[in-house]
């Protein structure tokens, strides 16, 4: 299932360093998919679909490997992730 999809608006930072955000669609849709067992190896995505009008989507393939990182800092533990955009240029990892 595709969400209407959103970026970041920075709202700046306090004098005392506090910092927020706010999101605001940006005409996206987005998925979420979560694998058990994702690592920083090489995989293929292949995305296919059928449009509002029961067409069928062009069938969009893409070989991305995922990242390592800490998002939430170190002593929240590491997260491996990746994305990838689906528009008129193709698929593609972000």
């Amino acid at each position: 299932m595709l969400n209407p999809g959103a970026t970041s608006v920075d709202q700046g930072c306090t004098p005392d360093g506090v910092c927020s955000a706010t999101s605001s669609p940006d005409g996206t849709l987005q998925g979420f998919l979560e694998l058990p067992a994702l690592s920083e190896n090489p995989l293929e995505a292949t995305v296919t679909g059928t449009s509002p009008a029961g067409i069928a989507l062009p069938e969009h393939t893409v070989t991305f490997t995922a990242r390592g990182e800490y998002p939430y800092g170190e002593q929240c533990g590491r997260v491996i992730s990746a994305g990838l955009t689906l528009d008129g240029a193709g698929l593609r990892q972000r």
